[in-house]
């Protein structure tokens, strides 16, 4: 069940479920659930988090433009 903190892309990211269920949160759509297989484009400067489903293990695979820009907080 862990997630990242909020952070954003200045190019944009895409995000590979490759094993588990995962999830992805952004401040339009909340959280989202997103099975093993999907493919998710986070647009560029979006802020966003991603991890594990609650209760669930998750791999994904991160192809990210730019240089990471990190928030210190977690989403609730």
């Amino acid at each position: 069940g862990a997630v990242t903190f909020w952070h954003l892309h200045p190019g944009g990211q895409q995000l590979f479920v490759v094993h588990g269920e995962a999830r992805v949160g952004t401040e339009a759509d909340g959280e989202v659930r997103i099975a093993q297989g999907t493919l998710v484009v986070c647009p560029p400067n979006e802020r966003h988090w991603h991890g594990a489903a609650p209760g669930n293990d998750a791999t994904l695979l991160a192809v990210t433009w730019g240089t990471t820009q990190w928030e210190s907080t977690a989403p609730e």
